[in-house]
């Protein structure tokens, strides 16, 4: 049985500085919020005042519009810059403050579990390319929290990632260059869960909450299940359905839909041969600590590791590490 780390394993030390930490931080970020609104406030007011003298006291002529525009755009390059400064400034402060909590917290207890962890690390993009849970693809993937190792006999590897696609600009390409013509833009930002599945599968079988409206696979035929309550909240694609009904037992669909209330937005599931992947769309970082809580709180700590515990779950809740071994699904039963 898996039991939580105790606080009083950890350097305290380290806790009393990181809670030092965030204390600075979250009084920066209101600093930022005060000094950004009297900025904005006194901009606007600067600008319509100077508008209604040039108007109504000077005529507006041509010198006295050029001096408008030229004055705006100034107090709008200081405001812009401030606000760009800031957020700079307090975005880097808010990673490294993560990566010394994740240093002092997340790092002990997965270890402790007895699995591998990689801060930086993620999952790689070739097994997101080859669970097929991506259709529209992507051209840029990143990601952090990159927890494997082996749970019940079952071998798995998790982490966040982040998936964006580069936009082209061209008339950034046609005045400044290439290099200042793509942009990135997120398109998904989740948790991806692969597994060994103890069923070798020769179908291909993909679940997808109806939250996600946009599928579409021209190979493989959607298909309803026996579980009313299951259909309400998934799609089930396949090219096997005898071999879709063997994977998706009673008893498995039915902790699938515990399983996928995790998920925030949608939930992708997908098996390929021998491994089972899953994707929960979350829109935010995983296993990251709010910076309203004290740091220095033992229940603050535990909701983190639930949420670790809760995922590592996932194999003992779908019994991953029970063999149920399914050669040839429909194509099989047709030689008997």
């Amino acid at each position: 049985r898996i039991k939580y780390e105790n606080m009083d394993s950890l350097k305290m030390s380290e806790i009393l500085k990181l809670e030092k930490r965030r204390k600075n931080l979250v009084l920066k970020f209101a600093v930022y919020i005060a000094v950004s609104a009297i900025l904005i406030y006194w901009f606007l007011r600067f600008c319509v005042y100077f508008y209604t003298i040039s108007k109504e006291e000077l005529d507006f002529t041509s010198d006295n519009n050029i001096m408008f525009y030229v004055v705006c755009i100034v107090a709008y390059i200081i405001v812009h810059g401030y606000f760009k400064f800031s957020v700079d400034t307090i975005s880097y402060d808010l990673r490294d403050f993560r990566s010394a909590y994740k240093d002092a917290v997340l790092k002990p207890f997965i270890k402790q579990l007895g699995f591998k962890y990689e801060k930086y690390g993620h999952v790689h993009a070739l097994n997101l390319i080859y669970s097929e849970l991506f259709s529209s693809g992507f051209d840029v993937q990143e990601g952090n929290d990159f927890i494997r190792g082996t749970a019940s006999n079952v071998r798995f590897s998790l982490s966040d990632i982040v998936l964006s696609d580069m936009k082209y600009n061209f008339l950034k390409d046609l005045f400044f260059g290439y290099n200042f013509s793509l942009r990135k833009k997120r398109f998904l930002y989740g948790l991806f869960f692969e597994a060994n599945f103890n069923r070798a599968i020769n179908s291909n079988t993909r679940i997808f909450s109806k939250k996600l409206i946009n599928f579409q696979n021209f190979k493989l035929k959607k298909i309803k299940m026996d579980n009313t309550d299951f259909n309400k909240i998934f799609d089930v694609f396949t090219d096997d359905k005898i071999n879709a009904n063997y994977i998706l037992t009673p008893k498995f669909m039915e902790n699938l839909t515990k399983i996928a209330k995790f998920a925030r937005h949608d939930f992708r599931m997908s098996f390929k041969n021998d491994r089972v992947f899953m994707f929960f769309n979350q829109n935010r970082d995983s296993f990251e600590p709010n910076m309203l809580k004290s740091v220095n709180n033992r229940k603050n700590i535990n909701e983190i590791k639930r949420e670790i515990l809760a995922v590592i779950g996932i194999i003992k809740t779908l019994e991953l590490n029970k063999k149920i071994w399914i050669y040839g699904g429909e194509d099989e039963l047709n030689r008997l």
